[in-house]
């Protein structure tokens, strides 16, 4: 992200204080609709870590062991019987980069900087752009702390050539999550990608005549929006958050894709090999999680599928007691299922919050917690918050220092440009303690 506080255009009385009245209030109206209720639950249950030098850190990971399987030795002996033979324990490390994150720039002249600092101000101009910095991040936030970690925010349905209106497709399936445009926001700078969903090739060559190609001026329906500019793709192309891609450009996607989500730590078919562990190698089966899919067959979910995987998980950790697990949702799979309603159901609901909701879920006297949040993929995601960890190098919205954060004089000019980062990861050292439901024959009607 780029920005620049260089002339006077909004505020009615041409002045520093009455351009940021109208920023700040806007910034801090959208700031909790976008925050992240799983970040919210995951800070509530203390699982948030730092990193530091105490931290067993090799180089820009850090390790732990987990253990792969259980004793399969032990059994029922008789009087006077031998003992079994001797059980070997199996463990392997795994590895968690703590370098990635997001990053955010913009640029403040000198003159802002004072006249928008000190008595009688509206708010510091500095931190107002800090705080505008942070809210695109916590938009952008939606894809990193749900998604697979490929970067990738929807795919395209059909060519859209010579036209500023564009179609995605809204597929959750067991082995595909592309949903629509919930994962897109307007104003965001969009590069389009050569292939197929779930490979990523070549730029497609960008409109260099446009002024802003392939910005997102509005999102007009769960799968459709428009472009600023027009501009020129192919069916299947997929969409990335890049900004200010060089127009013509030929470069390979970059390396860096953004942190690993909840699809990754919690699904062994979109992600096999999740920090470093391969859950398809031999010997390594407990380290996958419970899947409950079709093969991509569409099904109508039914309330003997929580029940089921509710079960299911208690039977795999070899305990019927499951404290901190929570089924995870968005509200139209809520929605839809709430229609399943029978007289042995209810919800109990438990608080209501922008943006997410928690209730119970009651089957057969088994109370199952449930929290929604509208950017959740479509599937019904069992997270258990003992076995998830929030790795935060720093906390989001600080002012630049001298821990990476940059702040310098632009060239020939007396502005300052200002660097920003947060460098965060989620992780689990037990994918086994969690599940998924896929498959799922959904309507989306939310944007």
């Amino acid at each position: 992200m780029v920005r620049a506080i260089r002339t006077i255009t909004a505020g009615s009385a041409d002045s520093f204080d009455a351009d940021l009245q109208i920023t700040f209030d806007k910034g801090v109206q959208s700031q909790y609709a976008m925050w992240f209720a799983l970040l919210d639950w995951l800070k509530k249950a203390g699982r948030f870590e730092k990193v530091t030098q105490s931290s067993r850190i090799n180089g820009k990971y850090m390790e732990f062991l987990t253990e792969m399987r259980r004793g399969g030795n032990a059994g029922a002996r008789g009087e006077n019987q031998d003992m079994p033979a001797t059980d070997s324990a199996y463990y392997i490390p795994g590895r968690v980069d703590y370098m990635k994150g997001f990053q955010g720039r913009f640029d403040v002249t000198a003159a802002a900087m004072h006249w928008g600092k000190g008595n009688g101000v509206y708010a510091d101009v500095f931190k107002q752009e800090m705080r505008n910095v942070q809210n695109v991040i916590t938009s952008l936030g939606a894809q990193a702390f749900w998604g697979v970690g490929t970067g990738v925010l929807a795919s395209l349905n059909g060519a859209i050539a010579g036209s500023t209106t564009a179609v995605v497709d809204s597929i959750e399936k067991y082995n595909l999550c592309v949903p629509g445009t919930r994962w897109l926001f307007e104003g965001q700078k969009l590069s389009q990608w050569e292939g197929g969903s779930s490979v990523l090739d070549d730029p497609v060559v960008l409109d260099a005549s446009a002024t802003n190609p392939n910005r997102v001026s509005s999102i007009t329906s769960n799968t459709q929006f428009e472009f600023e500019t027009s501009e020129n793709a192919q069916d299947d192309d997929v969409l990335t958050n890049i900004d200010d891609v060089v127009a013509n450009a030929t470069a390979a996607l970059p390396s860096y894709q953004g942190p690993e989500g909840v699809l990754a730590m919690i699904d062994g078919t979109l992600k096999p090999t999740y920090l470093n562990i391969n859950s398809a190698t031999a010997g390594n089966e407990n380290w996958k999680g419970v899947e409950d899919h079709a093969s991509g067959t569409l099904r109508p979910q039914t309330t003997k599928m929580l029940y089921d995987m509710y079960f299911k998980l208690g039977r795999k950790r070899g305990s019927v007691k499951l404290d901190g697990l929570r089924a995870w949702t968005n509200t139209d799979v809520y929605t839809d299922f709430a229609e399943l309603l029978e007289p042995q159901v209810q919800f109990v609901a438990r608080e209501l919050d922008a943006g997410f909701q928690e209730m119970d879920l009651v089957v057969n006297s088994v109370r199952i917690p449930i929290s929604l949040d509208y950017m959740a993929p479509s599937y019904w995601m069992f997270l258990n918050s003992k076995h998830i960890h929030f790795l935060d190098s720093r906390p989001l919205g600080t002012v630049p220092d001298k821990q990476g954060n940059i702040m310098v004089r632009a060239a020939n000019r007396i502005n300052w440009e200002i660097a920003f980062w947060w460098a965060c990861n989620l992780y689990t050292k037990k994918r086994n303690e969690f599940a998924i439901i896929k498959d799922l024959d959904i309507t989306i009607n939310s944007l």
